[in-house]
């Protein structure tokens, strides 16, 4: 039973360790090739923005697919390819867009990880709590790290730790156990209806209140 959730916990950690390495230190980045505060303030609301679309809709491919595992690939695969282009731009209108495309395939790959660990510990009677730990233990550890490696070697060599966490949780999306999909089929209907319920209303409300 370890054995089986252990590509998932390899997976979560370097999934979150890739996202962190964008979160943290992509406005260091930005400042270092020489944007002013209001050009960075826009790339930096790039990621929200985009996971606004790409949570939702991704969460509802996986849904009609009926597989978690896919999805995980496509969005790490295309995830690192447009980060190749997205690290070499100079323009900003250009930036701007790869910067959108790069989020809207990196930003689910955290809550569909979340989403494929809360279905495997369900369905084999394990704790949430000591899988999901993972994808913390690697936010902490990279945060920690790639300071280190970025402050040595430069900021402007961002992308080498973003892709090697990007392609490191590829391989191990290769190989996790994909969930059972729920047999009850799911329709843009059904996404519509549970998207206006009052009560996620309320909690979309707050989450973008506190944020």
């Amino acid at each position: 039973m370890r054995r089986q959730t252990l590509p998932l916990m390899g997976y979560l950690f370097f999934a979150y360790s890739a996202l962190t390495v964008l979160v943290s230190y992509l406005p260091v980045y930005f400042q270092n090739e020489g944007w002013s505060q209001s050009q960075i303030g826009w790339l930096i609301a790039i990621g929200p923005l985009a996971a606004v679309f790409a949570q939702p809709f991704w969460g509802y491919m996986s849904d009609k697919w009926k597989t978690i595992k896919k999805i995980l690939i496509i969005c790490l695969s295309s995830g690192a390819v447009v980060s190749v282009f997205f690290f070499q731009i100079t323009e900003f209108y250009a930036l701007f867009i790869f910067g959108f495309m790069l989020f809207i395939f990196v930003a689910p790959t955290t809550a569909l990880g979340d989403s494929l660990t809360q279905k495997t510990a369900m369905q084999q009677g394990l704790s949430f709590g000591r899988i999901r730990m993972w994808g913390s233990l690697g936010f902490a550890f990279t945060s920690l790290v790639s300071g280190f490696f970025l402050e040595r070697v430069g900021v402007s060599y961002l992308y080498i730790p973003f892709l090697l966490f990007t392609l490191l949780a590829l391989s191990m999306a290769w190989l996790v156990t994909d969930a059972k999909p729920a047999n009850k089929p799911v329709t843009i209907v059904h996404a519509l209806q549970f998207g206006v319920k009052p009560r996620v209303l309320f909690f979309l409300g707050m989450i973008f209140l506190f944020r």
